[in-house]
């Protein structure tokens, strides 16, 4: 399986159970990308590193790429592109534009209010 995770307001909402969850899909043998909208790859390394998170791939955005496809379609593209059966997010603007191959799994911070849908 080919899983995929954002870092702001997704790994770090919950950095030891992301940690866990990584350890677990690599033991197992499944693929873990992370794909992030972080221009600076040093500190989302350091960062993941320091939250115990295990990956196969760090994937950073370009405004080069942003401009190319548009701003939430990017993780949608990145995930077509690498084949990503399963993606931990918190935007529902990326999530609405995956194809419905990528099972999206999001993550919500009940203090910041109540979450609502909207047909």
């Amino acid at each position: 399986m080919r899983i995929a995770i954002d870092i702001d307001d997704t790994i770090t909402r919950h950095p030891e159970f992301f940690s866990l969850i990584t350890k677990l899909f690599k033991a197992a043998g499944h693929t873990v990308h992370v794909i992030t909208y972080r221009a600076e790859r040093e500190d989302a390394e350091s960062e993941l590193a320091e939250y115990a998170i295990v990956y196969d791939e760090l994937i950073l955005a370009t405004g080069e790429e942003l401009d190319r496809v548009g701003f939430y379609e990017w993780k949608a593209d990145v995930c077509r592109q690498k084949n990503i059966e399963v993606l931990f997010e918190d935007m529902p603007e990326v999530i609405n534009e995956l194809d419905s191959s990528t099972l999206a799994l999001m993550v919500v911070d009940p203090a910041l209010g109540k979450v609502t849908y909207a047909d």
